[in-house]
């Protein structure tokens, strides 16, 4: 009895051993399997981050720009850009910001600045959880995009315009108006806009001038403007550059001139948007300035306006000269006519009376002077 008691607890002690064995291994196992799994849910991915090519690029900036899909996950995101096309490790950040993980494929944007001319820049998009830490060993909690390369443009040309007028000469009459267009060409498109100061010299009295936003510029003069040839000046400047361009008003007599011309022109001043067709740049700002020359003196316009009618009028002139010089031969002629008409002898019957002995009509019975009886050669 005791034998068979000794041998049956034998066997359950032993089988009581495989089945604390086999719960160790289910633990064990079990133990392995939560690890991992928790261990996997901190190492997926935030991510999905994609970068655009970069675009405005200039000699000095770029616009960098991508998408970042949280998945779910509250995420930071940032921008690097550095020079050359190998890896850097501590590159700068040009740009960063934060997203929900609700917000979806999201885009995001970076302008770098102070750039090199003519560089190759590397750039890259990161995405990542804030708050996890990645266990040792494992990849990190974060979304890279890849690299994309740009080379900056080269450095843009030091500023510089130019000028032009057309037509270089315009001729009117007297109150007649002239027309001119301005044109400006900047050295680069990237200075387009640039505000340019525009003085104008050498207007003559009574002239004033518009300048219009398409580039016309007219100038009207006053039908008692002085005759002749005006050169005017445009002096532009702009950054501490300036040109010069000029042209030609040729004002000719009018057939009247009846206005006063005042002894100064008075000077004007006018900030206008000039848009011009130049050669690199479709639009312009232009402040313009006139400065208008004094006039001459009243008796110098008057003397002005004499010869300017005498110019007009000189073939009536020529007329009523030969027309006087005509009649005043004719007159002459009449007075040497009656001159010698007057100069020959007329025939005369004369008789004297015998007794004072002055002379009396041959047709005369008695004296005139005395009253004796004359005696006629018909008696």
């Amino acid at each position: 009895m005791n034998r068979v008691s000794t041998e049956l607890a034998k066997r359950v002690k032993e089988r009581g051993s495989i089945l604390i064995a086999g719960l160790k291994r289910c633990t064990l196992v079990l133990l392995c399997v939560s690890i991992t799994i928790f261990s996997g849910m901190g190492i997926v991915h935030a991510q999905l981050a994609t970068l655009n090519p970069a675009a405005n690029v200039t000699d000095t900036s770029a616009l960098l720009s991508g998408f970042v899909d949280p998945n779910g996950h509250d995420t930071h995101w940032y921008i690097s850009v550095w020079p050359g096309v190998t890896y850097n490790p501590y590159p700068p950040t040009c740009g960063e910001g934060s997203l929900s993980g609700s917000a979806g494929n999201t885009p995001v944007s970076c302008t770098a600045q102070g750039l090199t001319p003519s560089t190759t820049y590397t750039f890259e998009l990161n995405a990542d959880w804030p708050g996890t830490t990645a266990t040792a060993g494992q990849p990190p909690n974060q979304g890279a995009s890849g690299w994309l390369q740009f080379t900056t443009q080269p450095a843009a040309p030091s500023f510089d315009f130019t000028m032009m007028i057309s037509p270089s000469s315009v001729s009117v009459n007297q109150g007649e108006t002239a027309h001119y267009t301005v044109g400006v060409t900047y050295s680069d498109p990237s200075y387009a806009g640039t505000m340019i100061n525009i003085q104008l010299t050498g207007l003559g009295p009574a002239m004033n001038y518009n300048l219009l936003q398409n580039g016309d510029l007219t100038i009207t003069t006053n039908p008692a403007t002085p005759t002749g040839s005006y050169p005017i000046v445009l002096t532009g400047s702009a950054n501490g550059v300036t040109h010069q361009t000029g042209l030609t008003l040729i004002v000719m007599s009018a057939q009247t001139s009846t206005a006063i011309i005042p002894s100064t022109a008075p000077a004007t001043m006018t900030t206008l948007a000039v848009i011009t067709t130049p050669t690199v740049s479709v639009t312009t700002v232009i402040t313009q300035t006139a400065i208008v020359q004094p006039s001459s003196t009243s008796t110098q316009a008057s003397t002005s306006d004499v010869l300017g009618w005498l110019q007009q009028n000189s073939l009536l002139i020529i007329a009523i000269l030969v027309i006087a010089l005509a009649a005043l031969l004719l007159s002459k002629r009449r007075r040497s006519t009656g001159q010698i008409t007057q100069a020959q002898p007329q025939p005369v019957n004369i008789t004297y009376c015998p007794k004072c002995g002055t002379p009396n009509s041959t047709t005369d019975s008695y004296c005139r002077k005395c009253g004796a009886k004359l005696l006629n050669i018909t008696d």
